[in-house]
């Protein structure tokens, strides 16, 4: 007889990336947690959050969190030049407070060492950790936002081998993983004018 086994958590993490004026990505992300138990916390009205998930033997969670955070980055240089946020549930109405923490990274750019900076600046006592966890993401999107903006404009066998490494480089891609690793197989046939970027280089 197989095991029934009643859902405790589940989170969510919905991220978008628009264009929004030359050279500007608008980033979007949403994060929503829902817990088994009986609900409680602090909503505002203003968003929609979920109705909970629904566990293997048909109980229902409860929205325990509903955050968002929109940025305005700057495509290339990765620089905020705005950042917001809103938290539609909380478990206490204290929590919202940690959304001021947010405006400490406007002016910072979204480059190497950007994850430790919010987790000094958004992961504190002064923030949110589930905050923190939505800003990281929003990060990572952006680059691959960059790099869907980047692949609408360039194309990437015709440009001279210097200008296609500095795109690689501002695209953050050298060193980022075991593909795209300086003494890889995919540099050295890039480099060696072997192999260019597809539409999806990521």
């Amino acid at each position: 007889m197989a095991e029934t086994r009643e859902g405790l958590f589940r989170r969510n993490i919905e991220l978008e990336v628009e264009e929004a004026g030359e050279g500007l990505l608008l980033v979007r992300g949403r994060l929503t947690d829902t817990r088994a138990g009986k609900a409680g916390g602090d909503e505002d009205r203003e968003g929609k959050p979920q109705q909970g998930h629904r566990g293997r033997e048909g109980g229902t969670g409860h929205v325990v969190h509903d955050m968002e955070v929109t940025a305005l980055v700057e495509v290339g240089s990765g620089l905020i030049h705005n950042i917001r946020g809103a938290m539609h549930h909380v478990p206490y109405p204290q929590c919202r407070e940690a959304l001021k923490a947010l405006g400490r990274l406007a002016g910072e750019r979204i480059a190497p060492g950007f994850s430790s900076l919010v987790r000094e600046v958004v992961w504190s006592r002064e923030g949110c950790v589930h905050l923190a966890v939505l800003v990281t993401e929003i990060g990572h999107v952006s680059v691959q936002g960059m790099g869907a903006w980047t692949s609408r404009r360039v194309d990437w066998m015709q440009i001279p081998r210097e200008q296609l490494l500095m795109g690689l480089e501002a695209l953050q891609l050298p060193d980022s993983c075991y593909t795209w690793r300086r003494d890889g197989e995919l540099m050295a046939r890039i480099l060696g004018g072997e192999e260019r970027p597809g539409e999806d280089v990521s």
